[in-house]
Formats: structure tokens, sequence, C-alpha cells
């Protein structure tokens, strides 16, 4: 019986919810949210500001640090704006988040954090084009909520960047996010099946934003009992998010760190004592993440979904960059260590100058989870912080598009299907019955994988790093229904191909060699391919495929790295 309502009524109430009365709608909401949204009047257009100008960084120095390009480190293109505002919301030529990203105005704030004297003037034309075009609400995909969220805080930053001279902007806009507000408020992500996600982090954000900066106290409160309700839902005591993506981890820890900083700028000490701790776990979490905090976002893994939201180094907490142009925050890395090995599925090794990253999907009633892939067993390694073996992040999110399945992975197939059988939804039956049957073990050298297929066909894998220059990952294969195994090895663009003699690969990482040496029973393609270091953008790779059609009793990979000076 519990299975008929989880898997056919409950689904079957949720589209009929759906149909009669939205995606989103407050019926959904906890009753004591709803009473207060209810209690909440008409947001009013008093034009009394909070002007937060001791969280953001106004002053118009000059930018020496990396640039983030429109179009080519996020998917977007200022240049086709009127293409966006115009295109049938059904038409398959433009991807959905990049239609979305025209409406949320983060290209504005990119563009500040690159260069705080660039002009405002094409900037205020193009918000007044969006409002005439677009404030009667009508227009689903420029009034869905997430998308209100990400405009409201980013109207409100730029506000910051305005001047007197601007005042005729600054009221349009005022009256604009009081629009906003309410409609939000109203429309909060909420779905018919009662199961919130990081969308909802978001709405509190904006919320609790523009209740600050519009000095309007019923927001405010509704922003913070929303945000005790949920966080823990969503974010676990060690600050991870249950989303099973790094960069999701990021974005979340952004969106609690903004709210963090604005309750310090207007000493909210309720906020103050909810968030200190939890800021510190997320920022900890953060730094899990990174061989080296200094060096840069592009030297960490990116398991799981690549967010269209930002480019993906654009939030560093701990650098110079990007976010930290806009937002004052000054603490360094030192400050919240991790030295984990293993944090909610999450594993790191770090031996001699190895760094390596898995996921071990601790779910055990779906797989994948959230924004998570069909990865299990997949592997990324670095080597003195520089990437070797990747995760290539995903083109889009698209089910059907490159980057989510399991042979887009540094990870095993077995006669072409993943170890695990992917599903959610009455597909987790299956997904969960095959994810119990494998398991994850760990210490602080080698990673171990096990499990047996649907097949019914035992497998295992072991990386083990086995001295300061050398690392092994050892497969084996076994069952009647066996007929082909087969690996994958995405190798970093960093890596730069040099020769092959007979199973052994040879690349140049700077003034390094690193050899891929297989077994001789192991049939090798080097074949291009590519990555995704930000959402939908292509980067050329190269990729390794091992393939074995006799069972495997032991398939060997030495990675080794030495001076090639």
């Amino acid at each position: 019986m519990q299975i008929f309502y989880k898997f056919f009524f409950d689904p079957l109430k949720i589209r009929i919810l759906n149909y009669f009365f939205g995606n989103y709608n407050i019926i959904y909401y906890p009753k004591k949210i709803k009473k207060i949204v209810k209690d909440t009047s008409k947001i009013n257009s008093s034009n009394d500001l909070n002007i937060l100008y001791n969280i953001f960084n106004l002053n118009l120095e000059s930018m020496n640090q990396t640039k983030f390009i429109l179009n080519e480190d996020y998917i977007f293109d200022e240049n086709k704006l009127d293409l966006y505002w115009n295109v049938n919301m059904n038409s398959n030529k433009i991807d959905i988040e990049e239609l979305n990203a025209s409406h949320r105005f983060h290209w504005i704030i990119i563009s500040l954090s690159n260069n705080k004297n660039v002009s405002r003037v094409k900037f205020i034309q193009d918000i007044e084009k969006w409002i005439l075009k677009f404030s009667d609400n009508e227009d689903k995909i420029a009034w869905h909520p997430y998308n209100v969220s990400e405009r409201i805080c980013n109207w409100i930053i730029f506000l910051h960047y305005l001047d007197s001279s601007n005042k005729n902007i600054i009221n349009i806009l005022l009256k604009q996010i009081n629009i906003h507000l309410y409609f939000l408020i109203n429309n909060l992500e909420f779905p018919a099946s009662k199961k919130v996600n990081n969308h909802i982090v978001n709405n509190i954000r904006a919320i609790y934003m523009g209740g600050q900066f519009t000095m309007n106290p019923k927001l405010i409160n509704l922003a913070k009992i929303l945000l005790k309700d949920k966080y823990s839902d969503l974010i676990s005591i060690n600050g991870t998010l249950n989303e099973s993506s790094v960069h999701y981890q990021f974005l979340i820890t952004k969106s609690i760190l903004e709210i963090y900083l604005i309750s310090v700028a207007v000493n909210d000490k309720e906020l103050i004592l909810f968030l200190k701790s939890k800021v510190k776990a997320l920022l900890e979490s953060c730094n899990f993440f990174m061989t080296n905090p200094k060096i840069g976002m592009n030297k960490i893994p990116k398991i799981g979904d690549v967010s269209p939201d930002i480019p993906f180094s654009w939030f560093n907490p701990f650098k110079k960059n990007g976010w930290r142009n806009i937002w004052k925050f000054c603490e360094v890395e030192k400050d919240y260590p991790n030295n984990k090995i293993e944090m909610d599925g999450w594993i790191k090794l770090k031996k001699y100058d190895w760094t390596i990253f898995s996921f071990s999907h601790p779910r055990l009633d779906e797989y994948p989870s959230g924004h998570g892939h069909d990865d299990f067993a997949s592997i990324n390694i670095f080597f003195k912080n520089q990437p070797i073996l990747i995760d290539i992040g995903c083109l889009s999110y698209d089910n059907n598009n490159y980057g989510k399945k399991s042979k887009d992975h540094s990870t095993l197939l077995i006669n072409n299907k993943s170890v695990i059988s992917p599903g959610i939804g009455y597909k987790s039956i299956k997904s969960s019955k095959s994810r119990k049957l494998s398991s994850v073990n760990h210490d602080i050298n080698s990673i171990t994988w096990k499990g047996i297929t649907a097949e019914n066909i035992l497998w295992s894998r072991k990386l083990e790093i086995i001295s300061s220059k050398q690392a092994e990952i050892i497969d084996i294969c076994k069952g009647n229904k066996y007929k082909l195994m087969t690996s994958y090895f995405y190798i970093s663009n960093d890596l730069k191909y040099e020769n092959k003699i007979d199973n052994k690969f040879k690349f140049r990482l700077k003034n390094m060699s690193c050899d891929f040496n297989f077994d001789n029973d192991a049939e090798i393609q080097l074949q291009d391919s590519v990555s995704y270091d930000n959402y939908g953008i292509e980067k050329k790779i190269k990729l390794l495929v091992a393939s074995y059609t006799k069972p495997v009793n032991k398939s060997l990979v030495k990675i080794k790295l030495y001076d090639s000076s």
C-alpha cells in the first residue's frame, strides 16, 4: 500500500493539483507560512530605503583580477536580448537556461565585478525595456519565482552603484521591487509534492534582502521564519547541501552568506545568532572541495550539475575576484579548515601531492538524487593542485544531453550499462535496490567500490595512492552474463597529449610528464571529447576508453607523474 501511494496515488494527485493550481501556489504552503503570508498586507509603495552601502564594494578602483566574459564564461549574450525577449517559450533554438538568464540580470553584476567604471546607461536601458515588456506578470518564464528572486537581488545590488543623477530609475526600480516582492511571497517555491530544494533559499534571500532594503518588518520576519523552518531540510550539520553537486554547494553558500552579511550590517541579532555557526560550516564545506583555495575555482571537481546561474569560478569566498569584488567579505581559507576524509558522502583523499575526490551517493532511496549524475565509482584526480582526471560538468539540464550519463564520467560500464541502474520517481524502485547492493569504503590511501549489477554481475573498483608519484586503479568484473567492461578516463585539458607506446599514453603537464599505463588485456582508444567548465560552454579535452571483452580478474591502470626536464 505504501508503494502504491508513493509511486501512483501521490504523483497523480500532484499532477491534478498542478493542472488546476499551477506549479507554485499558496495552497501548497505549510500552514504557519500560509498564515503569515496572508497576514502580510499588500506591500506599500513607500520611497523609504535602507541603503546597504557598508556591505558592497562601491569604490571605483580598476580590477586586475580575472575577467568573466559573457557568452564564454556565462551562458548569456548581452547582444541577443531582443531575441531572448521575443522568442517563443516553446522554441528549441535557445536553451531554456539561457532564456532564464536574460530575465535575471546577473550579467549586470558580473560586468560590475569586472569593472566598476563600466557605463550604467546600457544597463538602465535594458531594465527599462524589460519593465515595458514584462511588467504585466503574464510571461511565465519572466515571472518564474526563481527568476523573480534573482531579479530582486540583482536590481537591489545595482541600485547601490547608481548616484543621485539616476533618481528616476531608482524610483522606478523601487516600485518594481515592491511589486516583485508581493508577487514572490504569494508564489514561493513550495511545490505540491511538499519537497523543497535550493530554490526556496533563493526565495528567502530575495525576501530578506528586499525586506531590509524597503524597510518592511513583515517581509523580514517572513524570511527569517522560512529560513529557520527549511534550513535543516536542505543543509546538513556539516554544512553540505543534499543535492549531490559541488557547484550547488557553492551556490547555496553564496545565498546564505549574503543573507548573513546583510544581517550583520543591520545588526539583526536574532538571525546572526541563528546563522553564524552555519555559515562557518558552509565555508568549511567549500574549503573541503578546494585543492588550494588561493589558486581558484577552476581547480576543483565539477561533480554533479554545473549551474547556469553564475560562471563556475565567479563565487570563491576565499579569493578576491568575482563575487568578492561586489560584496565586502574579507575572510581567508585558513579560518575555515577542513581536513576531513569523508563528509556526507563526499570523499577526499589527500596524500603526498595527490588529491582525489569522489561522491558515494549515500541516499539509498533513489539514484542519483538532486543535481547528481549517474557517476557511481567516478574519480577526480589532482596532482599538485592540477587536474588529471576530471568530471566534465554538463551541457544542459536536458537528461538526454551530454554530461549526465555514466559513460560521461571517469567510471566503468558493464555490458554498456551503468553499474547502478539510475532512476527517480517510480524508477527509483530499481535504482534503490541497485544502490543498496553497492558499497563504498575508504582509508587514507584508497577508495574501494563494490556492487552487483541488475544482471547479477559482481564488480569492484579500487583506487590507491601507491607513492608520491604513482596512483593505481584496479577493476574486477565477473559473472555468467558478462560480455564487456568499458572504463572511461576523462583527461583534463591541462594535460597535452604527446605519444603512445603500446598501451602507455604519455601526456605533458607543465614541466612534468604524466603516463597512463594500461595492462595488455585492454583495448585502448584515445578519443576527442569535451568538458563544460561552465554550463553549456564547451572545452576540448581528451578521453581514454579501455575495453575488456573477457572476464576481468584484475585490470590495472597506473597513473605516474615525473619530472620531464
